[in-house]
C-alpha cells in the first residue's frame, strides 16, 4: 500500500491539525487508527496522506518508531499492527532479541528509486544477486508458526 505524496503549500497546518488530536489519545487509540488506514487501504486522496503522515509523526515522538513510512516521496504502511508490551509490533511477527530463524525467515529489502520506491521480498540465499548500484535496507525478520 503505498502512495505518492507531493507536498502542498497548506499541508503543514493539516498535519498539525491532526497531530494536535492524535496527542490526547492513547497508544492503543492510534494503533485502532492506524489499523483501520491499514484495512481500507491507501486510496489515493490527499487528506489521506495528510493523516497519516500526523499518525507517523505521532508514533515518532512516542515510541521513535512508526508503522507509517515516508521513503522520498513514497508514503505506505508495513499492514496491521498491535501493542506489545507498551510499544508496537507487526501483528504475527513475533522477535526475540536477535534475529535467529527457527523455523522462517524473510528478507525484506527496501530499495529507494526515485520517484518510486520498491518492496522485495527474498530469500535469504538470493541477497547476492542484488545490484550493488542502489541503496538498500535490509530487515530480516523472524516468526515462530
Amino acid at each position: 500500500m503505498e502512495h505518492t505524496y507531493i507536498a502542498r503549500e497548506q499541508d503543514k497546518n493539516i498535519i498539525a491539525d491532526y497531530k494536535k488530536r492524535f496527542e490526547a489519545e492513547t497508544l492503543e487509540a492510534l494503533v485502532e487508527s492506524y489499523n483501520r488506514q491499514v484495512k481500507c487501504g491507501i486510496v489515493g486522496v490527499h487528506q489521506q496522506a495528510l493523516y497519516l503522515i500526523a499518525l507517523k509523526k505521532e508514533f515518532k515522538e512516542r515510541l521513535k518508531e512508526s508503522p507509517v513510512y515516508l521513503l522520498q516521496h513514497i508514503l505506505g504502511l508495513v499492514g496491521p499492527i498491535e501493542v506489545v508490551d507498551g510499544n508496537i509490533g507487526i501483528k504475527g511477527i513475533k522477535l526475540q532479541g536477535k534475529p535467529v530463524c527457527r523455523q522462517r525467515q524473510a528478507l525484506i529489502l527496501i530499495i529507494g528509486i526515485d520517484p518510486r520506491a520498491e518492496v522485495l521480498n527474498l530469500d535469504p540465499a538470493e541477497k547476492g544477486r542484488i545490484s550493488s548500484t542502489f541503496n538498500f535496507q535490509c530487515v530480516i525478520l523472524t516468526s515462530q508458526n
